[in-house]
């Protein structure tokens, strides 16, 4: 029985599997998206400034927070009330909007509410 090593594997792949695959071989070749939303002062600012750098550096692509993301980043205050509703109603907005996307929820709302955090 003759062997060829030169073949390509993925000749003799059915049509659904080939198409999963190369589905599968775009999503690798993507950056992965990222998005910070904040509420709050400055200080908040600053950190959420650093925190798209550091994800930049990280090889994310940075869009606005109403795009869609693989990663959330919410940086919230809990200053007043009215912020720390803000906080907690910008958490459960987007959890129901985007409940595929990992969520990271920062800043003195979240220390001070981790359980609705």
């Amino acid at each position: 029985m003759k062997s060829n090593l030169n073949s390509n594997p993925h000749s003799n792949m059915n049509p659904k599997t080939k198409e999963m695959r190369n589905k599968m071989m775009e999503f690798e070749n993507k950056k992965p998206r990222a998005a910070v939303y904040t509420l709050g002062c400055r200080v908040n600012q600053y950190e959420s400034d650093a925190v798209e750098e550091e994800l930049q550096a990280l090889g994310f692509e940075i869009l606005p927070f109403t795009d869609v993301c693989d990663v959330y980043i919410i940086n919230t205050c809990a200053v007043t009330a009215e912020s720390g509703r803000k906080s907690r109603q910008t958490v459960r907005h987007l959890s129901a909007r985007h409940p595929e996307a990992a969520t990271v929820v920062c800043g003195c709302w979240s220390q001070l509410s981790p359980d609705d955090a």
